[in-house]
């Protein structure tokens, strides 16, 4: 099971999220209070190990200066509705974000035929709440299920450790994505809440 831990924004924030065994940890870029600038990103992604993926998020590509910008910072993939321009030039993947909603099925579009990497999330796509990344909302397990048939998807949108395992039991995704639900405060990561979300997700997936 894939576990991408997200909205890290300290030094503490990616050794809890690296020491509780995530195989992902991301980067806000845009408005959020969980957002880092590329200069304080730096030393961030630099504290990630080999062997764990460094992911960019973005919930548009229309700055394209600050793309730039951040796939200098040697990110391993890029998180957006769109691939941005300069990725493969950066050597990064891209990770297609698809908000829930009743075209979901329409929206992810053909099934994935592409080649998935072991615990990578290379190939993927994360499915988020409709009401967007961070917002601590659940998307509609029962659809994402239905509508997955095919992808590797990545599941988003109000997981917590208490849920994660209930929500991979029903919609079985290659792997999830958790930023607000192991933060005791908005922009606040805890690392009890973190190792508990990684726990839960390993032993359910």
């Amino acid at each position: 099971m894939r576990v991408k831990i997200c909205g890290l924004r300290t030094l503490d924030d990616v050794k809890a999220a690296v020491d509780a065994g995530a195989t992902a940890v991301g980067f806000v870029f845009t408005e959020s209070v969980r957002r880092v600038t590329p200069a304080e990103a730096r030393a961030l992604i630099e504290a990630v190990p080999h062997g764990v993926e460094a992911i960019a998020v973005f919930d548009d590509i229309g700055d394209t200066e600050l793309i730039a910008k951040v796939l200098d910072l040697g990110i391993d993939g890029v998180q957006a509705p769109e691939p941005p321009p300069g990725l493969a030039r950066a050597g990064a993947f891209f990770l297609r974000s698809v908000p829930d909603g009743d075209d979901l099925e329409a929206r992810l579009g053909e099934p994935n035929v592409g080649t998935i990497l072991s615990g990578s999330l290379r190939g993927c796509v994360l499915v988020d709440s409709a009401f967007g990344g961070g917002s601590g909302r659940v998307a509609d397990w029962e659809r994402v299920e239905l509508a997955s048939a095919g992808h590797p998807v990545v599941l988003a949108g109000g997981l917590t450790p208490e849920n994660v395992a209930e929500a991979i039991r029903t919609v079985r995704p290659i792997g999830v994505d958790v930023s607000s639900g192991v933060e005791r405060a908005p922009g606040q990561k805890d690392p009890e809440r973190i190792r508990a979300f990684v726990k839960a997700a390993k032993e359910a997936g």
